[in-house]
């Protein structure tokens, strides 16, 4: 009976020291590795304009094949070439259902992201998952400038910037991000990250998110305000593409002066996926004409 007590009493005491492990959060890159990526994205808009209602809705998809091409120093390049794009879209005058992998899809005016297709975008980032630089292909044109800087923004949103010092499940840490805005300037984002589980090579983070609109130049005394900004993500330190993740962001603009009131939600997921199969030959005989 003593005895039981003593084991008993050990587990109280050492209960909370194991709690407490700290874990070195760092990606390991091997060089050559491939890893396949779809990413989901829903926006929907709700506009109030008085007597005028509208609703609006933009679903998109985009299949990634990203390889470590080389590490330096403990800094990754990474290769991530756009392999499929799908987009539908119902807002008026913007009729959209377009799909990359099919034979005569149109994407309208969606046409800067179909010439993705085929194309890579390299990034550089270090052990704790910090992007250094993004670049990409320069025959993209002029046009293209707009889209890329969204573009770069997203993949800095989609991963995982692990903390200098060691953490413990429960420990927070912060990263500082900025959001371009089309035109009008770009909203300040602290994102608060916390780790809430770690098995082996993979951990889970939540993370919840603040903006500073202050800096945003915006028309006709419209004021923006980020109502919810929120996430997890499942983290694999054998690569920087999440095993799976999920970002919920609601957003209020409007203009009591002019009578508009507009919502935007907007719902991301990120999931590591199987390479695609080969094309059938027929396909690629029509790819090639």
């Amino acid at each position: 009976m003593q005895t039981r007590t003593l084991f008993a009493t050990l587990a109280l005491l050492l209960a909370p020291l194991a709690a407490q492990e700290k874990h070195t959060l760092r990606y390991t890159f091997t060089p050559g590795s491939v890893c396949w990526s779809q990413m989901d994205q829903e926006v929907v808009q709700d506009m109030d304009m008085g007597t005028r209602k509208m609703h609006t809705s933009m679903t998109s998809s985009t299949w990634m094949e990203s390889k470590v091409s080389g590490v330096d120093k403990g800094v990754a390049t990474l290769t991530n070439r756009y392999a499929r794009i799908k987009v539908k879209s119902d807002a008026p005058g913007m009729k959209i259902d377009y799909d990359s992998d099919v034979e005569g899809s149109r994407p309208g005016a969606m046409r800067q992201m179909a010439d993705l297709v085929g194309k890579v975008a390299t990034m550089k980032t270090d052990t704790r998952g910090k992007i250094m630089e993004i670049t990409f292909p320069e025959d993209m044109g002029d046009a293209f400038e707009s889209l890329a800087t969204s573009l770069k923004a997203g993949m800095e949103q989609s991963f995982v910037y692990f903390p200098e010092e060691a953490v413990a499940i429960g420990d927070t840490w912060q990263t500082h991000l900025e959001i371009p805005m089309d035109k009008v300037g770009a909203m300040k984002v602290v994102a608060t990250n916390k780790l809430t589980a770690v098995n082996g090579d993979t951990c889970k983070v939540d993370i919840s998110m603040s903006f500073d609109t202050s800096g945003l130049a915006m028309p006709g005394g419209m004021q923006l305000t980020v109502k919810e900004s929120s996430g997890s993500m499942t983290v694999s330190t054998q690569h920087v593409v999440p095993v799976e993740s999920t970002m919920k962001m609601v957003m209020k603009m409007g203009s009591a002066e002019a009578g508009v009131d507009m919502t935007m939600s907007m719902n991301m997921t990120m999931k590591q996926v199987p390479a695609p199969a080969p094309k059938p030959a027929a396909e690629k005989k029509a790819d090639g004409k």
